[in-house]
């Protein structure tokens, strides 16, 4: 007689840990209301799936407070992200990207590095030559006129004059 026997078992096969990553905002000072553009990666090594899931883009005051979410994004075939989004309220803000994935038994969420996000009003400068046109060998004097928002206060600081190369102040 031969013996046989059969054993039953599960194995549990935990979801494979994923690490986002998020860039600096593009530009990393913005006015209000304008468009600011996020990027980012979602890392799943040692999977050879690639996650499907959502991005998230939050933002928090420097000060503190609650994370709220200000844009969205899918996670592509190379595991990538982008995503434009807008702050308007003046000040410095954190940022992170949230991972959120579609399928919880392949692929764990995660949540990303920080960086600094700064919203606030940019001076522009007007600069003026007198007397205009301009000779050779002619005195020249040079007017800067910085124009700024009102709500972001008046700027403070040095206007420098460079010559065309940048390695000369005048």
């Amino acid at each position: 007689y031969a013996i046989s026997q059969t054993n039953t078992f599960t194995i549990d096969v935990s979801p494979a840990a994923t690490t986002t990553t998020l860039n600096l905002g593009n530009p990393e000072v913005q006015a209000p209301n304008t468009d600011i553009l996020f990027t980012g990666t979602v890392n799943y090594a040692p999977s050879t799936q690639i996650p499907a899931g959502t991005i998230n883009i939050q933002r928090q005051a420097i000060a503190g407070g609650a994370w709220t979410t200000f844009a969205t994004a899918s996670v592509d075939s190379a595991a990538e992200f982008s995503s434009t989004g807008q702050i308007s309220a003046l000040g410095d803000y954190n940022i992170r990207a949230v991972f959120v994935t579609m399928d919880s038994k392949k692929f764990s969420g995660s949540t990303s590095n920080t960086v600094l996000q700064e919203i606030g009003y940019i001076p522009t400068i007007n600069l003026s030559p007198f007397p205009d046109p301009v000779e050779r060998g002619d005195l020249v004097t040079f007017t800067a006129i910085v124009n700024y928002s009102v709500a972001s206060g008046i700027p403070t600081g040095t206007v420098s004059f460079q010559t065309v190369d940048g390695l000369t102040t005048i």
